[in-house]
């Protein structure tokens, strides 16, 4: 058994179990609102765009509306319009990002089994989660979300490199014997 080729496979496995763990645990936290970060997430501290208070006073006359404030009919507001259609956009990709979870659970068991269709699982997986990972690295007024699409991509670069090593590729498809037709070396 080639050790070193399996030592790389693990790292693989490794790497991969952190990447849809991140993806499936950025998805849910922001989706509870353990971090806010998004469309509304201030690039300094990860709050929401201005303060969300009147500013100004009544008695000196200088009382003005939040900033952005659109009123209940506004296409971003809290109220209504857009945010019923992203809050379904955004569960439908925690759903997905858990259904990566338990793809890549699969995918982990069939490398530790020696399994190609694992590795090709695997390597399906972190292809699909660095290049959706990759829109999130033009985001980067919002530090958090930059710093996990940049975690995601180079996790899914790095498993998708281990998985194609020639010493892993070893492990996991190891060379057939080779059957010698050729009858002439025979009768020599």
């Amino acid at each position: 058994m080639n050790s070193k080729g399996s030592k790389i496979l693990t790292v693989a496995s490794i790497g991969l179990i952190l990447l849809v763990l991140i993806g499936a645990g950025w998805s849910l936290a922001t989706n509870l609102g353990w971090v806010n970060a998004g469309f509304s997430g201030n690039p300094i501290s990860g709050g929401r765009m201005g303060s969300g208070l009147p500013r100004g006073s009544l008695e000196d006359g200088s009382f003005q509306p939040p900033e952005n404030f659109q009123g209940r009919g506004g296409n971003f507001s809290q109220a209504g319009g857009l945010t019923g259609v992203f809050g379904v956009v955004r569960w439908l990709g925690t759903g997905l990002n858990l259904a990566g979870l338990l793809i890549g659970a699969v995918a982990v068991t069939g490398i530790h089994k020696r399994k190609k269709w694992g590795v090709v699982l695997a390597i399906v997986l972190a292809s699909l989660i660095g290049l959706t990972s990759l829109f999130g690295l033009f985001r980067f007024a919002v530090t958090l979300s930059y710093a996990q699409s940049l975690i995601k991509v180079v996790l899914a670069v790095t498993v998708i490199v281990l998985l194609l090593l020639p010493s892993a590729r070893k492990v996991y498809n190891p060379a057939s014997e080779l059957v010698d037709d050729d009858d002439e070396d025979d009768d020599q």
